[in-house]
């Protein structure tokens, strides 16, 4: 998000805007600061996501929870190749890789939240 609109949220108490792509760099948190840390729909843009990662894990506090999330929507002019040659599991294993080659993570879960659907019935074959 942009300053306008972290500016915008009345709820925020504090907000920092920082380019991750060019500076990963969250030396403004100390170590374990952070109970939460929540990536939404932005993983696939990220160029430097072993240092993020390494940075995350430096500043979430232990037992601290790290969610990642994304869907199969994106900016395609945006999101880094691999991203873009991977299907739906693919890209399950390049967030799961992140983390695993990034630093001593405890735990890594993949969880698909996405609402179960009813098939539609097929319609009868002309005879």
């Amino acid at each position: 998000m942009n300053e306008k609109e972290l500016k915008a949220n009345e709820q925020l108490t504090n907000h920092f805007v920082q380019d991750l792509n060019i500076n990963p760099d969250l030396s403004q948190f100390e170590d374990d600061s952070f109970d939460v840390i929540c990536n939404v729909v932005s993983v696939d843009y990220l160029t430097k996501p072993l240092e993020i990662f390494q940075e995350m894990h430096r500043i979430l506090r232990p037992g601290g929870v790290s969610l990642m999330t994304f869907s199969n929507r994106l900016f395609a002019t945006k999101a880094v190749a691999m991203w873009l040659q991977a299907d739906d599991i693919g890209r399950l294993t390049i967030v799961a890789s992140y983390y695993n080659y990034s630093a001593d993570w405890k735990s890594i879960e993949a969880l698909d939240i996405k609402e179960k659907q009813p098939l539609p019935e097929r319609p009868p074959t002309q005879k």
